[in-house]
């Protein structure tokens, strides 16, 4: 049976993409009448004529765009199937697009014989569904969608089994009747233009039609009505999925960030005009997903959702951008009062349990605000600096909110900075280990030396620890700098073990970041490192040091870690004691050597009664536990002797020396330094 070929128009100012659009369409076999146009107002005429059973549109189509002829040819009652053409995947330019009434849409860069000859079914589909409505209209009491025929007037003479059933409120005079809507311009339209047919959409009962309106002869009017709630259905859910977020059903990004734009422009238009952006973080989300499991921390998510959203009114926007982050838009607070009190609102509702099943959890939120004024002009700057107040609030220790101040601005950038000098920092060699003597008190010998890393920078000379070892945990870097360290001191050690003497059993010890000491890799790296220096063919000792808090976070992990290093002649000491975890139970189950009284204590030995009676204290625990002790930031005579009478093995500080580099720290060992000993002991 033959049948006509295809009408297909093709609307690009590209010729190359016309060419590619007509070749693919010419493998796929489609019997097609191809119709190439390069510019908008001549492919929108073209559009207009109604000689075409399919069109192909660009979007980025010269002096406005595809979307624009697209509406334009809908708003003239234009029925003819248009699928949209665009230079790449865009899940929210394809919700425009079926807004629009583009009957599909695709990537050029995905464009095949087999996506087009796909599309062009769809479309042929579509034509025939009409062709056999306009048959059975000939016989429209078996017609499976509503006929309905009327005068020009809005008398209706007809109406067949299924329009009966989809429209029962239909009487012979309704022109009143939503179906009727507007049915003396579209009667003109028909008349004195020259149309053969107008079409809409209407929503009526929560369904769909596409009505197609012809003149008849009789001087009557025929409206074909076909159902398509089914696509209408799939057309909202990609809008949903696009701008809403799938858990919670709030904005996502991608909306959030438009009506962000939408703020800013009404700012930049009428300088009274103002908003505010709250970005906040659920404090201890991770541990709700550790402990309980993904679908415990999906409920956290959907219950702090709803109390957010009672926090704010009904002007502003609540956002899920992801995980446990949060956003807000206040639209025009009258003062920053106003967004203060929202965030407080905010964390004194998160305050309160959330019953999860059978399980209660506790959390809170770090809040950073940005104030949105004239001196934004773009969504992602505001967001940005949102973003930098949110992790100032968490680095603060949480349940916090932090104000945006360029103060910040200038910190972050810093930050960034530091954090790519420190990566050219470990190529080009600018770290250095320091090493600081730890003595035994009772005696005044030498006991061993304390690794402390820093970086001798091009510009800024000689940074400690502190002011780039928090960069580095941020950045991830940690793993290799701790890497580094660990090489760097077994090798420098292994080298002093064959100096003399007094360096046959020195203990060398080391700082480990609580982040890479509980990678799974980790024993294997310093198995590695070791066996890679020669480290392990000599006396000496190493030992590692780990705060109480980073043995806490996963004291399984760290157990079994510290039992795999034993038999390497590797210690453990729990660095900065009695200023993390407050749980003294650990301290049984770990394999640890030595315990290190944090310097704020040992600060006020003389001074505070308090202190004293803790540090005494950390000495009677850790020698019942077998536990030898070593007291940090010793700085004067009486410190101390007062440390030695309570007992106190060993200690560090500027009474003995300051960090020294290696060439100096080997000069002390060499010359068999000995300081006094302590004059009372316990």
């Amino acid at each position: 049976m033959m049948t006509d070929p295809l009408r297909i128009l093709i609307i690009d100012d590209d010729a190359v993409d016309r060419t590619a659009i007509r070749r693919a369409l010419k493998k796929s076999k489609i019997d097609a009448e191809i119709t190439e146009i390069g510019d908008a107002e001549r492919g929108l005429q073209s559009l207009l004529a109604g000689q075409h059973d399919c069109a192909f549109l660009d979007y980025l189509l010269p002096p406005s765009d595809g979307l624009s002829v697209l509406r334009s040819a809908r708003k003239d009652g234009i029925g003819t199937p248009i699928v949209l053409l665009t230079g790449k995947g865009d899940e929210d330019l394809a919700a425009q697009a079926l807004r629009a009434g583009a009957s599909d849409y695709l990537s050029k860069d995905t464009l095949s014989a087999e996506s087009l000859s796909a599309s062009v079914r769809h479309v042929t589909n579509l034509r025939k569904s009409e062709i056999q409505l306009q048959r059975l209209a000939s016989f429209p009491d078996q017609a499976p969608n509503p006929i309905i025929e009327l005068t020009k007037d809005g008398s209706i003479t007809y109406t067949n089994p299924a329009a009966i059933a989809s429209f029962p409120e239909l009487t012979v005079r309704s022109s009143s009747h939503p179906l009727l809507a507007d049915w003396s311009s579209i009667c003109r339209g028909l008349v004195e233009g020259e149309r053969n047919t107008v079409t809409r959409e209407i929503t009526l009962n929560q369904a769909f039609f596409h009505l197609t309106v012809s003149r008849v002869p009789g001087d009557l009017y025929r409206i074909y009505a076909l159902d398509i709630s089914d696509r209408k259905r799939a057309e909202e859910q990609l809008i949903q999925s696009a701008f809403y977020d799938e858990l919670t059903g709030l904005p996502n990004r991608a909306l959030f960030t438009d009506r962000l734009g939408g703020a800013l422009n009404r700012v930049k238009r009428q300088r009274n005009r103002s908003f505010a952006v709250l970005l906040l973080d659920l404090d201890r989300f991770k541990n709700v997903n550790d402990s309980y499991g993904h679908q415990a921390g999906d409920r956290l998510l959907v219950s702090a959702s709803d109390r957010l959203q009672r926090c704010v009114r009904t002007e502003d926007t609540v956002s899920r951008f992801g995980g446990d982050e949060f956003s807000i838009l206040v639209e025009d607070p009258q003062e920053i009062g106003e967004v203060i009190r929202i965030a407080e609102r905010i964390q004194s509702e998160l305050e309160h349990p959330f019953v999860l099943g059978e399980r209660t959890v506790y959390t809170s939120a770090s809040i950073g605000i940005a104030l949105g004024g004239e001196g934004y002009s773009a969504s992602g700057d505001v967001l940005r600096d949102a973003d930098i107040a949110m992790y100032r609030a968490k680095a603060a220790g949480g349940a916090q909110l932090q104000i945006f101040d360029a103060e910040m601005h200038a910190q972050a950038v810093t930050l960034m900075q530091v954090e790519t000098e420190l990566r050219h920092a470990i190529d080009r060699s600018e770290l250095r280990l320091f090493y600081q003597p730890i003595v035994e008190l009772a005696s005044g010998q030498l006991e061993g030396l304390e690794a402390l890393i820093r970086w001798q920078h091009p510009e800024r000379g000689l940074l400690g620890a502190i002011e780039f070892i928090g960069i580095a945990e941020e950045s991830g870097l940690i793993t290799e700098v701790d890497d580094w360290v660990l090489r760097e001191a077994c090798r420098e050690a292994a080298v002093w073990a064959d100096l003399g003497e007094n360096f046959s059993r020195l203990s060398v010890s080391i700082n480990i970041s609580g982040r890479s000491f509980t990678r799974s890799d980790r024993a294997d790296r310093i198995r590695e490192i070791i066996a890679a220096s020669s480290f392990a063919s000599h006396s000496a000792s190493l030992t590692l040091e780990i705060t109480e808090t980073a043995f806490m976070q996963q004291i399984d992990r760290a157990t079994a870690l510290l039992n795999e290093l034993r038999p390497l002649g590797v210690r453990a000491s729990v660095d900065d004691f009695g200023t993390g975890y407050s749980s003294l139970s650990y301290l049984r189950r770990l394999p640890l050597d030595a315990l290190k009284i944090d310097r704020s204590f040992v600060r006020e030995v003389l001074n505070s009664k308090e202190d004293t009676e803790i540090v005494r204290a950390i000495i009677g625990l850790a020698h019942n536990l077998g536990l030898l002790v070593i007291a940090e930031g010793i700085e004067t005579r009486e410190q101390h002797d007062r440390l030695a009478a309570m007992g106190c093995d060993f200690g560090q500080g500027y009474l003995f020396a300051k960090p020294l580099p290696s060439n100096e720290a080997v000069r002390l060992v060499q010359a068999g330094t000995k300081w006094q000993p302590a004059t009372t002991l316990p």
